[in-house]
């Protein structure tokens, strides 16, 4: 059996439009818990049946935040989040190969708005830097 178990608190990411810009966008990540361990799983039907062990993955978000940051402006000066978001996500995966892995979700309502600007920003984010080739 094993654990793992870490904690992040507050952790901010700063993805510029590409190298040399000043403008991109900022993510304030909350609370992050990330937790892996096994668990021991016993068939419902049939409890003479040899038991499985599952793998299980939880994310947790507490908090999150996104938006643009224009000139390297401060992470205080989000202007697309209108509230943090909350997201939790467990995945369970079972040992045995070719069998069903389970995702399970939730996230709090939330409402982004998004300035031409904004949008036209993030674009140029995707194409110029996140969806750049690397240079090998």
């Amino acid at each position: 059996k094993s654990l793992l178990q870490i904690q992040i608190n507050s952790p901010q990411i700063y993805i510029p439009q590409h190298e040399m810009a000043q403008e991109g966008l900022s993510l304030k990540l909350g609370d992050v818990a990330i937790k892996s361990w096994f668990e021991e799983v016993f068939p419902i039907e049939n409890q003479s049946v040899d038991s499985e062990w599952w793998r299980l993955l939880s994310l947790q978000l507490t908090g999150f935040m996104g938006g643009v940051n224009l000139a390297c402006s401060s992470f205080d000066s989000l202007s697309s989040a209108s509230n943090p978001i909350n997201l939790e996500i467990l995945l369970r995966k079972p040992m045995v190969k070719g069998r069903t892995v389970f995702v399970k979700g939730k996230m709090s309502c939330f409402v982004m708005v998004l300035k031409y600007t904004d949008y036209a920003l993030l674009q140029a984010i995707f194409r110029e830097n996140v969806g750049r080739r690397v240079n090998t």
